[in-house]
């Protein structure tokens, strides 16, 4: 009896040896926790499953040596090495193609049985939007004051008459969705006075949009407000 078919016959029986049948009435029998069955059942599983798939391995890798001689002999152990070596090999890039869809989308998957699948509901602010979203808008804007702030401080406070000075980046006036929609601005007004809008999300953004204002905050206002806000400046 060859080595192959041995190794086959240990992982039929330890895959029996898993499974659970009923005892007879004196019989000794050794009772297991349900959790020390269920783990005793996957391993079994386990092995017979990888004895299973090297046993197929080897009997293909062998039978196409007939018409390709210059292969290799593959014996029994080499063939639970290189299954056991792909297995840890496509483990490795599961977890990597893992690791990266949580970093490109945050909080946004929950475990569900063996399986991640995504939130049916997704952390919400007091508005009803998405704060991740919600926190990149903001960021951008921080980052439009920041070059607003900076260009003022060299110009007695002025702020630019135009958006497309030189002095800031264009990219800094384009609003976060990844198109060249760019925030509205409104020209003549100086740093650190009063509270009127300097800048403001676009209406693609619905009725709640950020504002830049002229004192340097940034909140989140309506946008009849926002209106109303600028005829207080024209006025």
């Amino acid at each position: 009896m060859n080595r192959p078919f041995l190794f086959f016959m240990f992982g039929a029986a330890a895959a029996l040896a898993g499974w659970p049948v009923p005892a007879e009435a004196g019989m000794p029998s050794i009772l297991l926790s349900e959790i020390a069955e269920i783990r005793l059942k996957n391993i079994s599983f386990f092995l017979a499953l990888l004895l299973l798939v090297t046993f197929a391995v080897y009997r293909l890798w062998n039978f196409f040596r007939k018409d390709f001689p210059n292969l290799p002999v593959l014996s029994f152990k080499k063939s639970l090495g290189l299954v056991l070596l792909w297995g840890l090999a496509f483990h490795l890039v599961l977890g990597m193609i893992t690791g990266t869809r949580e970093l490109m989308t945050p909080k946004a998957w929950e475990k569900e049985g063996l399986t991640y699948k995504i939130k049916k509901s997704i952390e919400k602010d007091s508005d009803g939007g998405d704060i991740l979203m919600a926190s990149l808008r903001r960021e951008k804007l921080n980052t439009l004051r920041n070059a607003l702030w900076a260009y003022a401080q060299k110009h007695n406070g002025r702020f630019p008459n135009d958006w497309n000075t030189r002095d800031i980046p264009q990219e800094y006036w384009q609003v976060f969705n990844g198109s060249d929609l760019r925030f509205q601005y409104v020209r003549g007004m100086t740093a650190d006075t009063g509270s009127l809008p300097l800048a403001y999300e676009p209406g693609v953004f619905g009725e709640q949009r950020y504002v830049l204002l002229s004192n340097g905050n940034i909140e989140r206002l309506h946008i009849d407000m926002i209106q109303g806000l600028l005829q207080q400046k024209q006025s």
